[in-house]
């Protein structure tokens, strides 16, 4: 019995699917040729391309003649099949000298960082305010098991308060 179908077959299942922001280098390319290039470099397949333009998402499946521009502009994303992610995450980066790599890397860090604390400023704020809230629902949820009859009107009273 031929078993090169099971080999393959167990290979497949060690790669898993990612989402990952597509190299600026790939600009003024199709999506076929995109994915060619994606494939002799690093064995990656990749099958979709995520655009996000006038507020919308759009999802394609292998639109091989699509020409790929304003990727930072677009937010384009695409999607991979490969063994991990690191693999993945070199598309980021495809054709990238190590000074533009470095370049990259340092201000998507510093683009993380600011979106944090923005978050963390905005959960602050929105703590203050629940904080007595909060108080509040703790002293009205006060409450032993004994307290709740065990038919279902019980439960509907306590949780409409």
């Amino acid at each position: 019995m031929d078993s090169t179908w099971l080999m393959q077959y167990a290979e497949g299942m060690g790669h898993e699917i990612y989402r990952i922001k597509l190299s600026e280098k790939m600009e003024n390319k199709t999506f076929g040729e995109i994915s060619g290039l994606v494939y002799k470099q690093n064995k990656t397949i990749v099958f979709a391309i995520e655009i996000k333009t006038n507020g919308k998402t759009i999802i394609r499946l292998n639109p091989s003649d699509f020409m790929v521009n304003n990727i930072n502009d677009n937010q384009i994303y695409v999607y991979t099949i490969c063994p991990d992610e690191k693999t993945a995450d070199e598309i980021e980066t495809l054709e990238m000298s190590k000074e533009e790599i470095n370049k990259y890397y340092n201000a998507k860090a510093i683009a993380e960082k600011s979106a944090n604390e923005e978050e963390e400023e905005g959960y602050e704020e929105e703590n203050q305010g629940q904080s007595e809230d909060k108080r509040n629902n703790d002293q009205n949820m006060n409450f032993s098991l004994m307290d709740l009859s065990m038919n279902d009107e019980g439960f509907d009273e306590l949780f409409q308060q």
